[in-house]
């Protein structure tokens, strides 16, 4: 029944398509209905469907799935105080972000409530905005979700410098410096931005990868994106260790766990002229990969969740991607993903994977 209604929804959207596309110029943003209150209070509604089509385990099976139903809402009341709050529809916990924040300037602003820790580009860029219809591996797995927290912000230096630092629940600490040395100029180097990330708290005992770990969990972020014209091109390289504190066969302390990822992506923005109309669709491509372990782990070293180090384990993934802004609010994208496992011979790796995606916001 679920399929039923998910191809339903995307046979329906699709025929609307080609009318939503004459009605409405594909270069506009999505422009979310707004309710204003005089000139003080101000609320923008957001919604958003995402239907997903992706190949099964078996060559001949194809799932269409609704990835995401979310609804929200924006408001703010003069300039100084600013709320967020939205959800995953029929999900078992269906809020996302719920925050308010105080905005003194542009310089200090104090957000309080649930959201993303300030870490890692590609994870914390919403959904609605990916390039590509899943995010990296190293965003994936090693990337912290969204926690309760406070966190202080703001842009300086003619905004050539933004700050993030926040505390979490559990005491977890996080914080980013992203710095854009060149301003925001039209010169060929002002798109150039570079960020360093960092958090830092206390995991308790439990299973990461197949591996135990119980302490202190670090992770370090370094990512770099440059936008010359309509290309963009992203890099980030991400590293966590978690501790590992009697977590031995005799209860001893054993060599924290490493892990690291990183990837590498490129955008092509195209304008074609189709129907009269310019149109914009967006070309990509991605590399990236994932190493869980030592490399030189040596005859210690074993696939037991309490080994005593922990042996390399390593996966790459290529994605190409095709993305088509029909309207500001519907956006359709096609990716292929070749992903490869550290045991396959080199050379070798799993068959292209097709997917696709339309995604409707209101």
């Amino acid at each position: 029944m679920r399929r039923l209604a998910a191809a339903a929804c995307l046979g329906a959207a699709l025929v609307v398509l080609p009318a939503s596309a004459a009605a409405q110029d594909a270069q506009d943003e999505a422009k979310h209905p707004t309710l204003g209150l005089g000139d003080r209070l101000q609320l923008e509604f957001l919604a958003r469907v995402q239907l997903d089509l992706r190949r099964g385990e078996d060559d001949d099976e194809r799932d269409l799935d609704i990835g995401r139903r979310r609804v929200g809402i924006r408001g703010r009341f003069t300039r100084a105080l600013a709320w967020e709050a939205d959800a995953e529809v029929e999900a078992d916990r269906p809020w996302r972000d719920a925050y308010l924040e105080y905005r003194q300037s542009r310089a200090v602003r104090i957000r309080a409530g649930r959201f993303k820790l300030p870490f890692s580009l590609d994870h914390t860029t919403s959904s609605a905005n990916l390039d590509f219809i899943d995010r990296s591996l190293a965003a994936t797995r090693l990337a912290p979700g969204r926690d309760q927290g406070v966190m202080g912000h703001g842009r300086v230096w003619s905004d050539r410098l933004k700050y993030e630092i926040g505390a979490f629940g559990g005491g977890t600490s996080a914080a980013r410096i992203t710095v854009r040395p060149f301003g925001t100029g039209k010169s060929p180097l002002g798109p150039l931005a570079g960020a360093v990330a960092v958090t830092r708290g206390a995991a308790g005992e439990r299973l990461v990868e197949g591996v135990w770990v119980n302490g202190a969990r670090r992770r370090t972020g370094v990512e770099l994106r440059w936008q010359p014209g309509p290309l963009t091109l992203t890099t980030e390289y991400l590293r966590m260790t978690a501790e590992r504190r009697g977590q031995g066969i005799a209860g001893d302390d054993l060599v924290p766990l490493v892990m690291r990822g990183w990837y590498v992506s490129g955008t092509w923005r195209l304008r074609p002229t189709v129907g009269g109309r310019r149109a914009r669709v967006d070309l990509a491509g991605r590399l990236d990969g994932l190493m869980l372990g030592e490399a030189d782990a040596g005859l210690d070293s074993s696939f037991s969740p309490r080994t005593p180090i922990v042996p390399a384990r390593r996966e790459r993934a290529v994605t190409l991607g095709l993305t088509w802004y029909a309207t500001g609010h519907v956006k359709v994208q096609f990716n292929a993903v070749r992903e490869r496992a550290g045991q396959l011979p080199a050379g070798q790796g799993g068959a292209w994977m097709p997917m696709a995606r339309l995604q409707i916001s209101l």
